[in-house]
């Protein structure tokens, strides 16, 4: 891997799953990396994404970086499961995602939007493209994620140097 975007957790395989360019800038892909580093497995290609989270079922969804404002959300093999436009949720900025985390607890999805005055606000959206509402944290945000293990209870908010905890709810 030459770069990475985005890295999560894989509860199944004890893995790390990436978002990454390949060695040759070639190709963007999801790939599952051992935890020391040392061996990846190619999952399947993707157009250029930011962000990565794991859902519940081992699927994975992705922030798209050119087109439509959309979450991918895709099989482990690359299969296209279905896509949330963002742009169509009343309440929402009209912007792309940057960083994702899913939150299984209220089957939603924790986004950073891309664009100006967005990098201290997380959104949350509903996998079924409700927007729940909004909120401010402390630092700019250079990633969201979950707790391994702890299902989905818990926004994990990377804001150098400091990482915020906080309650779905």
């Amino acid at each position: 891997l030459l770069r990475s975007f985005d890295a999560v957790w894989d509860p199944t395989s004890g893995d790390l799953l990436v978002n990454a360019l390949d060695r040759d800038h070639a190709a963007a892909e999801i790939a599952s990396v051992s935890l020391r580093l040392d061996s990846k497995e190619v999952l399947f290609q993707n157009a250029l994404t930011f962000g990565l989270t794991i859902l519940g079922d081992g699927s994975l969804a992705t922030c798209q970086v050119f087109g439509p404002a959309r979450i991918l959300h895709y099989s482990r093999t690359g299969v296209l499961l279905d896509e949330l436009n963002l742009t169509t949720i009343p309440g929402l900025p009209p912007q792309r995602c940057g960083t994702i985390a899913y939150l299984a607890s209220i089957d939603a999805y924790a986004l950073r939007l891309r664009g100006p005055g967005q990098g201290q606000t997380v959104y949350v959206v509903s996998r079924a493209g409700v927007f729940f509402g909004s909120f401010t944290v402390p630092a700019p945000i250079s990633a969201l994620s979950t707790r391994p293990g702890a299902g989905g209870d818990r926004l994990l908010v990377w804001g150098p140097p400091q990482l915020f905890t906080y309650d779905p709810s």
